[in-house]
């Protein structure tokens, strides 16, 4: 009798669990990641900062599979400290990035792995700052940026209506433009970032409805 009610309750979690990623069903939310990384180096170290803020919403094309789009702020900084001065390059982007996730619901009845494909589009302003002795000097733009990423990550729903994720950097590719009043490629950048070489993860809150 015990067993059969165990269950029973397990295929009502379940059931519950899985419901919320079926075609029609919708989530609101958003994610959050920071990270910090000091690189070192002969000539001079060099400490990378990042912070990320980006609200979302999604809806369920079919079962498993949802589109979204996700609307937020991105800022890094970069800071160069060289033997004679010192070097400080900010980026400050709003970001408006549509999305496509895959669910695969693993062995616990309200735990799902995902797998998210982003295109990211980038608007926003670039501020270089050099100080050399009492002397600075400051250069402002207006930039933007393009990427794509495919991202792991895990969801885990202690309630029927709201999901806790972890999602990871995954692979990406991103181009950066710091003038866009200029015509050079000289200052443009491109990179290229497998997870494994990067460990910045992103926590997310969702709403099921």
């Amino acid at each position: 009798m015990k067993k059969t009610a165990f269950i029973i309750l397990a295929m009502v979690v379940f059931d519950w669990a899985n419901a919320q990623i079926e075609k029609g069903s919708m989530y609101l939310g958003g994610s959050f990641g920071i990270s910090s990384t000091t690189i070192q180096t002969n000539n001079n170290d060099r400490k990378v900062s990042s912070f990320s803020l980006v609200p979302n919403f999604g809806y369920f094309v079919t079962d498993k599979i949802s589109v979204g789009l996700g609307i937020g702020y991105e800022q890094s900084r970069n800071d160069l400290i060289p033997g004679v001065g010192t070097a400080t390059d900010t980026r400050g982007l709003f970001i408006i990035a549509p999305a496509a996730r895959y669910y695969v619901p693993l062995t616990s009845e309200n735990f799902f792995f995902f797998a998210q494909f982003q295109v990211g589009f980038g608007f926003g302003n670039r501020k270089f700052e050099d100080r050399v002795g009492s002397a600075t000097f400051t250069v402002e733009s207006k930039s933007r940026s393009f990427g794509l990423g495919l991202s792991p990550g895990f969801a885990f729903f202690p309630t029927k209506k709201w999901a806790i994720e972890l999602s990871f950097e995954g692979i990406s590719y991103r181009s950066f433009d710091p003038n866009t009043d200029s015509n050079s490629d000289n200052d443009r950048e491109s990179t290229f970032t497998l997870g494994v070489d990067s460990f910045a993860p992103r926590l997310g809150v969702q709403f099921f409805f």
